[in-house]
């Protein structure tokens, strides 16, 4: 049921496809100074596709409060064909392609999130063109985290997250002993053959677009080809490689390469914002795994980022793996909404699927549905056709 338990004050403006992101542009760019991550960056934003978007402005007064994107799109789901609204975003032909990311939304800090999605909510409750509602990886403190608790699931892994609040020699003294000996071999190995090694960083425009590509082909040669590189996924990759170039002309992009002996060994892509370092991907050439090179460049990206007073941690934008676990990286939980609008005959079924699945699930751990963190009750209405 979707609820409104907050007075609502504010005046939301919607417009679905290129007339919605026109619409909602200026308010994106007033609270841009806002952004916590980049996925509320107006670059990432101004570069998503536009089909199945459905874009919003939350405002106070003329003022915004909140701007944000949902995508439609269609799925099967327990045998019913769904109708989607969520965070998916297409890109390459499909849904789930390590571009849908968190339910894409910006609250200004003096905005009431939950009287805000209160009002969303009650906009979206009398829309028949939707049975499920469904967001996955949502952050803490982004706006649709402060839906009402009955919709929100904790997710199982969150993301990897490197805090770097401390000076670097502190890091280094309390890193693992096994991550320093294996550091320390591959550099002296590097010096027994004559290597000699250079980090490059990409920062404008013109650099960080070459970069790139350069980090595609390195990528695209290695055990990550066949594992969601960017040679196989044109369009995320084209999107990615837009938003970077449009970003360094005003932000902290950072595309770093390690050459050795002149060779480019491994490649990184990041961007600041605020305090945090996203790290969006990482690649290495595989026949030179005998001397870490992905590891050498992440340690000259730890240490400089531990003596960089601006960046608190490194957020790797990917969920916890045994090698972030050798960093010393710690999970961040992501969480993921999911309610079903009742006002359909297709959300009706699939809320009484999903409930008795729930409560399947309940038995067989012997976990009570009440203590269960996702207990869905439908949305209010009146079913439809």
């Amino acid at each position: 049921m979707l609820e409104q338990l907050h007075p609502v004050s504010y005046d939301l403006v919607t417009r679905d496809g290129d007339a919605g992101l026109e619409l909602t542009r200026p308010y994106w760019d007033a609270l841009a100074s806002h952004a916590r991550y980049f996925f509320q960056l107006p670059e990432w934003v101004g570069g998503l596709p536009s089909e199945g978007m459905t874009w919003f402005a939350v405002l106070d007064g003329t003022s915004p409060a909140a701007v944000g994107a949902l995508s439609r799109y269609t799925r099967n789901i327990w045998r019913k064909r769904l109708r989607i609204l969520g965070s998916g975003v297409r890109m390459d032909g499909r849904i789930d392609n390590g571009m849908s990311f968190c339910g894409i939304s910006l609250a200004h800090p003096t905005a009431d999130p939950r009287a805000v999605v209160d009002r969303l909510l009650g906009y979206y409750q009398h829309d028949t063109k939707w049975d499920m509602m469904y967001m996955y990886q949502l952050r803490r403190d982004t706006l649709w985290h402060h839906a009402p608790v009955r919709m929100l699931a904790t997710e199982r892994p969150g993301i990897a997250v490197l805090d770097t609040d401390v000076p670097s020699a502190d890091f280094w003294n309390a890193a693992p002993r096994n991550l320093k000996d294996g550091l320390r071999k591959s550099r002296r190995r590097l010096e027994r053959e004559g290597l000699r090694t250079d980090i490059v960083e990409a920062r404008r425009p013109a650099e960080v677009s070459d970069a790139f590509d350069a980090f595609v082909g390195l990528e695209g040669r290695g055990w990550k080809r066949s594992m969601g590189a960017y040679v196989g996924r044109p369009e995320a990759g084209a999107f990615l490689k837009r938003f970077l170039t449009s970003a360094a002309r005003s932000r902290r992009v950072s595309l770093r390469s390690l050459l050795i002996g002149g060779r480019l060994a491994a490649s990184q892509l990041a961007v600041q914002v605020q305090d945090s370092l996203f790290l969006f991907k990482m690649a290495y050439d595989e026949t030179m795994r005998t001397v870490s090179p992905g590891n050498l460049l992440m340690s000259d990206l730890v240490t400089r980022a531990c003596d960089d007073p601006s960046i608190s941690r490194i957020d790797c934008v990917a969920p916890p793996t045994e090698w972030h676990s050798r960093w010393g990286m710690r999970e961040e939980p992501t969480y993921r909404l999911v309610d079903f609008n009742c006002r359909t005959v297709t959300g009706l079924a699939g809320a009484a699927a999903w409930t008795g699945r729930r409560v399947a699930r309940s038995r067989r751990t012997s976990t009570s549905p009440a203590d269960m963190s996702l207990e869905l009750r439908p949305s209010s209405g009146v079913p439809v056709a």
